[in-house]
């Protein structure tokens, strides 16, 4: 058995572009991109006995919305969103310097 957050394993999202992760507890199942988040207008959600209860799940950091790496599912009824902070945006002429981490814009 794999451990969990073990990075030998291929990333899910370039083997599968577009695929959905489920899990499944009972009479609840959650259906959402292979990142973890739940986009509105699509066939995602978290459901309890065929219901809908939730439609829209966004992981941001700082404001931004997080990389998917991976997901890890070993139970269905549980999965590990790996994930990485997206870039910041870069702004013109901004430069930072590990000596002087405040450095002013050129």
């Amino acid at each position: 058995m794999t451990a969990p957050w073990s990075a030998g394993q291929a990333p899910v999202l370039a083997a599968l572009p577009g695929a959905a992760v489920t899990l499944i507890e009972g009479s609840t199942f959650c259906i959402s991109e292979p990142g973890g988040d739940i986009v509105p207008g699509q066939p995602q959600g978290l459901f309890i006995q065929d219901t809908r209860v939730l439609s829209r799940w966004t992981l941001t950091v700082d404001g931004r919305a997080a990389e998917p790496v991976t997901v890890q599912q070993a139970d269905p009824h549980a999965a590990a969103f790996i994930g990485a902070p997206a870039a910041a945006p870069r702004g013109p002429g901004r430069r930072r310097d590990a000596g002087h981490p405040a450095a002013l814009p050129r």
